[in-house]
């Protein structure tokens, strides 16, 4: 007024405490920084005081764990056979001593089982490839199945009559071979062997149906 200030017009803001808030949070970010050092430390002394044992039992563990997701893995694919899973797991380079109690553990819980492995595939040989006994052994031979489970089996899946029937079945479907021409003939009784069928049954059913002249 008249050339002379008599007021200031402006805005005035309280900063204290945000001041306050940002002291907090340095604090805060200072104790945190602290505790992760502390916790460092303490896991480098912790690793430091590990005995050699302790370190070794550590990775047995581990190793322990990848050999049973190993098998595990294997049996994903399809079932197999004590035998030919230790096979597979040797190959892979575990060593025996430690395979052993894995598959003991397996067959304790049902993720192997032999008997039922052999039935299994008997009822697939037989129901799609009319494989005779001989045939059967020879795979589950290879297979590395007990001879004892192997005998159970053959004697389950193969009663009286029942390879005489499989091998009438082949027969019938190779209506077109002329029995009196030898050289199909002999075709037909190889094609019979090597389903594994015992050369008396092939000849008892040959002779019955198409005796020679």
């Amino acid at each position: 007024q008249k050339g002379e200030i008599i007021a200031i017009e402006g805005f005035i803001n309280d900063i204290t405490e945000l001041k306050e808030t940002e002291q907090r949070l340095r604090v805060s970010e200072n104790n945190l920084r602290k505790l992760n050092s502390d916790l460092e430390q303490i896991i480098e002394e912790r690793t430091d005081e590990l005995e050699e044992s302790e370190i070794s039992d550590l990775i047995s563990r581990g190793d322990h764990q990848k050999l049973v997701d190993t098998a595990l893995n294997l049996l994903s694919y399809r079932a197999r056979s004590r035998g030919e899973l230790l096979r597979r797991l040797s190959q892979k380079g575990w060593d025996k001593a430690e395979i052993l109690p894995v598959l003991d553990d397996l067959e304790e819980k049902d993720y192997l089982n032999d008997h039922e492995f052999a039935k299994m595939l008997a009822h697939d040989r037989i129901k799609f490839k009319r494989l005779g006994p001989l045939g059967l052994k020879s795979e589950l031979i290879k297979l590395a199945v007990s001879d004892l489970i192997i005998a159970q089996v053959i004697e389950e899946y193969y009663p009286a009559g029942t390879e005489e029937s499989l091998i009438e079945q082949i027969i019938a479907g190779k209506s077109k071979v002329d029995y009196d021409d030898p050289k199909q003939r002999k075709k037909i009784l190889d094609l019979l062997a090597r389903k594994g069928f015992s050369w008396n049954k092939i000849n008892a059913v040959i002779q019955q149906k198409f005796p020679r002249n």
